[in-house]
């Protein structure tokens, strides 16, 4: 199979699809096209990676690409950098086009509510031009249902999921930092991590500001960690701020250090719960992680998360409000304390559910064998 991929070339989100290629070459075929490549392309050496510059000359280029060029499938992920996935959809010779929309804001461009009258008639005419639409989770795929319903035979809800490694892998720490930091923790400490970006769209000042009235909260150790931020990011100033404010010496705010997959896991492996307060729909591999290390795990109600309860996981679901927030918090920290084995089984269940549904090689190589189902037709 002979596929055009369109997406950002840096990042989590994109890295395992390219992994995915590089070891099915005797499958699939990819031509990955790109603004920016930001990772060594010795590691994808069977990619054909083009990188699409600022200018009309890098654009013509891609037009003369693409005339010479056949696929099976053009696939898009995200709703972004407009004029080349116009150029994309508009002149490549494909059987089929997928749009993978994992973001819950941009297809909104596309909506009555966007004033802009012709912006919104060519991302609707983008989105009318797709053939499959591809969803990562349940938030998105709602909303966007609602929106379109004319769109509703194309949609396809897809979740990705951990990479094969995570299930494989024996976790040896490798940086100062964490060997430095998982020594500083006592055998008696609750320790509550989370490794993602954080934003208002995360509630992290909620969280912050719920710690802040909780009665037990000695021996309580908090890690909010993102290697992509950087210290003068607004949001992370804010939540310092919060921090100072309340004297809260036994949280810890760490961004822009990188840290290997390794270290990651062994924060999971220490963490006895962890925390998750979103808007912006996305099933994170954070939260996949933290169950498949078996911690409790405290998410806001909303549908992506209600589906996981609905769909076997055990999780613990709580308003946005802070009060609440609060006392879910100290109902869990008082239970880790007091009866560990309460959780074992809810644990145990999580983590073979991760592993049965939440496979991202397997859940990727579904999805390619949908699209060969429908080209077939």
């Amino acid at each position: 199979m002979k596929i055009l991929m369109f997406a950002y070339g840096v990042g989590n989100n994109i890295e395992p699809w390219l992994d995915f290629f590089q070891k099915n070459k005797l499958k699939y075929s990819l031509t990955f096209i790109c603004t920016s490549f930001g990772f060594d392309r010795n590691r994808f050496s069977n990619i054909e990676i083009i990188e699409i510059k600022k200018g009309v000359k890098s654009k013509i280029e891609l037009l003369l690409f693409l005339s010479k060029k056949q696929f099976d499938v053009l696939y898009v992920h995200g709703f972004y950098s407009y004029l080349i996935r116009f150029l994309l959809v508009l002149f490549t010779k494909t059987k089929i086009r997928v749009l993978n929309i994992w973001n819950n804001t941009n297809y909104k461009k596309a909506t009555p509510n966007n004033k802009n009258i012709l912006k919104r008639i060519s991302y609707r005419f983008l989105l009318e031009k797709f053939d499959v639409l591809y969803f990562t989770w349940y938030g998105t795929y709602t909303d966007f249902k609602n929106n379109f319903h004319g769109l509703k035979d194309k949609m396809h809800l897809r979740p990705w999921g951990l990479r094969q490694y995570i299930f494989d892998s024996e976790i040896n720490v490798k940086s100062d930092f964490c060997l430095s930091y998982l020594n500083s923790l006592n055998d008696s400490d609750i320790f509550i991590f989370w490794p993602e970006t954080m934003s208002q769209h995360e509630h992290i000042d909620k969280f912050l500001l719920a710690l802040s009235d909780l009665k037990n909260k000695k021996n309580v150790r908090v890690l909010l960690f993102s290697s992509t931020q950087s210290k003068n990011d607004e949001y992370i100033i804010y939540l310092k701020q919060l921090k100072k404010e309340n004297n809260f010496d036994f949280v810890d705010i760490i961004v822009g250090e990188y840290l290997p997959f390794q270290d990651i896991m062994a924060l999971w492996k220490r963490c006895n719960l962890a925390v998750k307060f979103s808007t912006k729909d996305q099933l994170s591999s954070g939260i996949l992680e933290a169950m498949y290390f078996k911690n409790p795990i405290i998410l806001n109600k909303w549908i992506p998360y209600e589906k996981l309860e609905d769909d076997g996981f055990n999780i613990f679901l709580t308003s946005l409000e802070i009060k609440d927030i609060k006392t879910q918090l100290e109902n869990l920290i008082d239970k880790i304390k007091s009866d560990k084995d309460f959780f074992i089984l809810r644990a145990n269940k999580n983590r073979e559910l991760i592993r049965l549904n939440f496979n991202f090689e397997k859940n990727i190589e579904k999805i390619f064998v949908h699209l060969g189902e429908i080209i077939k037709k």
